[in-house]
């Protein structure tokens, strides 16, 4: 589930709602789950699975035409993110083998069209490569652009990955509703806990 600014509803282990916004679609891939970034399950399990998220994702495709092969394609393109995204973060050359999928996908994309009222919409059905092509020329665009040092993991160790797009470029967290907010109470707590020591001292 998504909303028009980017913001998608996640759900902790704990059964616990908090929007994140990873700010580009092929980091929003990350969080589909499977072996990588939550670890906990795999959210595209089928290729209806796929169709609900690629309606609901920064892409918006409305129509999908997908199947198993499709979904493989996508699963692969998802590790391949992964794994780019994690050696940008350490500052270390991106695997080869990952390079060459993101470049290889990136040669079929969506076909963007425009109606009387000059809104932009993707020409339909869109196809499985179409959409997998479309995230992961996000993903070079991402990777090579100005924002590369700005891709990051949230600070409280939840594993999510995000862009951070604002204009001061001081996000830390995933969400200021999950991980942020535990952050502040810890940080009280501990204001707390050394005002009263530091009392005791006196």
């Amino acid at each position: 589930m998504s909303d028009s600014r980017g913001l998608r509803l996640q759900w902790t282990p704990e059964s616990q709602a908090f929007w994140f916004d990873a700010g580009a679609v092929c980091l929003e891939l990350l969080t589909t789950g499977g072996e990588l970034s939550w670890g906990y399950e795999e959210f595209l399990r089928t290729p209806t699975d796929v169709q609900e998220w690629a309606k609901a994702s920064r892409v918006n495709a409305d129509e999908l035409a997908v199947d198993e092969d499709g979904l493989d394609e996508l699963r692969g393109l998802r590790e391949a993110v992964w794994n780019v995204a994690k050696a940008v973060m350490a500052s270390d050359p991106p695997p080869p083998r990952d390079l060459a999928r993101l470049n290889e996908r990136a040669t079929t994309s969506a076909v963007p069209q425009i109606d009387e009222h000059q809104n932009k919409h993707w020409q339909k059905p869109m196809t499985a490569s179409q959409f997998t092509g479309t995230i992961a020329r996000d993903a070079i665009e991402l990777f090579s652009g100005p924002y590369a040092d700005r891709v990051r993991q949230c600070e409280g160790h939840c594993e999510l990955i995000f862009v951070d797009t604002s204009r001061p470029g001081k996000r830390r967290w995933c969400s200021m509703q999950r991980c942020g907010n535990r952050a502040k109470i810890r940080e009280f707590r501990d204001r707390q806990r050394t005002g009263t020591e530091g009392g005791g001292t006196r």
